[in-house]
């Protein structure tokens, strides 16, 4: 019997009592707690409480998910009720692998424990609803990968009658930042080697399910010290895609997890689902072809002589090879709902996938032109193509195309529904929309050893910038800037009276990928020579002979005048062998100040000569002999 691991909650509470004042319209406080138990089924390991919590307690259909939170202001944070905007940010926290995080609560009143721990508990579960996941990594892949939470600091502020309670916890993931970052990588090979111009639907679900298969391995160790409640984070990798793509070796719900990412990647409609955590305790996907959702379950495919039974089947398919354990049977707490029933059970399939039939799309090649475009500023509208085994079809006869998110930049996708004889049927591709390309930035500052580069924010929007100097015949990255609003940075330790080369190009992180156009044109600049040091002044016959130190450049400024502000200066030039100067004509018994600065000459991007002149050094005085 495969089983799976239900999201274990870590809680511990240790305050110190402290009170501090805030004037007529609010107070602080923070109180001291205890341990929450969420089960009596618990285990204590030093000062921590770890708790198995059970799934039947999250509500999949709750209708404040999509209600918009109050909120309130208070010292410059925005403070949210239960609702969408609550629930979003925890989104962000959990789809980045944040493990600090603080809740921002607004409160009707003063909290009980109880009230507190459910709070977190459906805020974090509301945070991974399908109804308001916005990448292939929140929804149920950020759910299924929770591991536990403890709770470090929680203080409330009266102001308004309302109470604003910041909540400090700590995340565990059963796949840390790391580890996830690491999956990233092999997903995007992954999804890279899908050629839509040579695969249907259906062959990229026996390619994700091969893949899966193929890679790994059931995790038997892992199963049976959950089992005993034995179980730590020793074999969280095992609950977690990470185990099947950078281990080899997981169980259901890391298989589940697997082909959910790789489905959900390539663009399919699909989700994780789980029978009952007490008795059956499986997890598998269900995904959506040709407008219904058959079941897949890769770990008894893996480790069973099932096969393809259990690939793109029916719901009475899937369940023929249970147990008294009902391993396949849907949770009905957690999937008995009108929000479930009405958008996945009402379309499962009633009959097992047939590759042969015909008048579906999913055997079709269906492509669009490229995986990429340009921002425009209007909605992007790729040609598609869509083949079957003998002949083209036709727009408008055989099918019909409709766009979404494909004017922003950031993952488009086109629909392409059949009509006539393929009517009901329909695929998904999706595209990319990168943004904009940007000029050359330009100078904002130069030193000796700096120049620091400005550029104006694209229409297009990004999420941050990376900058390339050209080094040893090649534009190499050397910055990455996170911040789009961010428009100069400062190129260090560079080297005097030194000609440098830049370019840069926005790009925008989309399911953890970031997709960018090419580089901007060229920008090119020197950084200054470093002050002289006037090292000598002499004198006669009407004459003076200014000596300095040599600096890197391409030659050097003398500047005289017989006033000490330099007005009325006079100047000469050398090249940047000459290390003195005689200055005759002088008028004899005059006083006159003198003073050096080194310059370098440079070509810009447009071939224009351009001077940059380092500081002057500092003026030496001498009456003429």
């Amino acid at each position: 019997m495969k089983r799976i691991l239900s999201v274990v909650l870590s809680v511990i509470m240790a305050f110190s009592a402290m009170s501090v004042s805030f004037g007529a319209y609010a107070s602080e406080q923070t109180r001291g707690g205890g341990l929450y138990d969420f089960m009596s089924q618990s285990s204590s390991d030093g000062n921590v409480l770890t708790a198995y919590f059970d799934h039947k307690l999250r509500n999949s259909a709750d209708p404040t998910v999509l209600q918009n939170s109050k909120s309130v202001k208070y010292k410059g944070t925005y403070y949210y009720s239960d609702g969408y905007q609550l629930y979003n940010r925890m989104r962000v926290n959990i789809d980045n692998r944040d493990e600090n995080v603080t809740l921002y609560y607004l409160a009707d009143g003063k909290l009980g424990d109880t009230k507190i721990k459910n709070t977190l508990k459906n805020t974090m579960f509301n945070a991974c609803d399908a109804r308001i996941s916005k990448t292939t990594t929140d929804g149920d892949y950020a759910y299924w990968n929770l591991y536990g939470f403890s709770v470090n600091d929680i203080t409330y502020n009266k102001s308004g009658g309302k109470y604003c309670y910041r909540i400090k916890f700590k995340l565990y993931y059963n796949a840390s930042k790391a580890q996830e970052e690491m999956v990233d990588k092999e997903v995007a090979k992954f999804v890279n080697s899908v050629d839509t111009k040579k695969l249907s639907d259906f062959d990229i679900m026996v390619k994700i399910r091969n893949y899966i298969c193929d890679n790994a391995q059931y995790d038997y160790a892992a199963v049976n010290n959950s089992v005993t409640l034995q179980w730590s984070n020793r074999y969280a990798y095992a609950f977690s895609a990470y185990g099947i793509f950078c281990r080899g070796k997981a169980v259901c719900q890391g298989y589940a997890l697997a082909f959910y990412r790789l489905a959900k990647e390539l663009g399919f409609d699909c989700r994780f689902v789980s029978s009952d955590p007490s008795e059956g305790c499986h997890a598998w996907n269900i995904v959506k072809l040709d407008g219904k959702f058959y079941f897949v379950d890769c770990t008894w495919d893996d480790s069973s002589s099932y096969g393809d039974d259990l690939f793109l089947t029916t719901y009475k398919g899937i369940r023929y090879y249970d147990t008294s354990n009902d391993e396949h049977l849907l949770d009905p707490t957690y999937y008995n709902n009108s929000y479930f029933k009405t958008n996945y059970e009402k379309y499962f399939a009633t009959e097992e996938y047939n590759p042969s039939a015909s008048g579906v799309l999913s055997t079709a090649i269906a492509y669009v032109s490229s995986k990429s475009y340009s921002y425009t500023g209007n909605n992007v509208t790729p040609g598609v193509t869509v083949k079957t085994s003998s002949q083209t079809l036709q727009k408008g006869t055989d099918y019909t195309v409709s766009y979404s998110n494909n004017k922003a930049t950031g993952l488009a996708s086109v629909k392409i529904t059949g009509v006539g004889k393929y009517a009901g049927s329909s695929v998904v591709r999706n595209f990319y929309i990168n943004p904009s390309a940007m000029s050359a930035p330009t100078e904002a500052a130069t030193s000796a050893s700096s120049i620091t580069l400005k550029w104006s924010k694209p229409k297009s929007g990004c999420t941050g910038y990376w900058i390339y100097q050209y080094k040893n015949g090649a534009w190499t990255w050397i910055k990455t800037i996170s911040n789009p609003s961010t428009l100069q940075y400062e190129v260090p330790k560079l080297s005097a009276a030194t000609t440098y080369s830049f370019k840069i190009k926005p790009y925008k992180r989309v399911n953890r990928r970031n997709i960018a156009p090419g580089l901007s044109s060229g920008f090119v600049a020197t950084t200054r020579p470093t002050g002289v040091t006037l090292s000598s002044l002499s004198t006669s016959k009407k004459s003076v002979t200014v000596k300095w130190k040599k600096v890197a450049s391409s030659g050097y400024q003398v500047q005289y005048s017989t006033s000490s502000s330099m007005k009325k200066a006079k100047n000469t030039y050398t090249n940047k062998k000459t290390l003195s100067k005689k200055i005759s004509s002088l008028k004899k018994g005059k006083k006159y100040y003198f003073r050096v600065r080194a310059y370098k000459t440079y070509k810009d991007a447009s071939g224009k000569s351009r001077t940059r002149y380092g500081s002057w050094s500092s003026k030496k005085a001498i009456t003429v002999k």
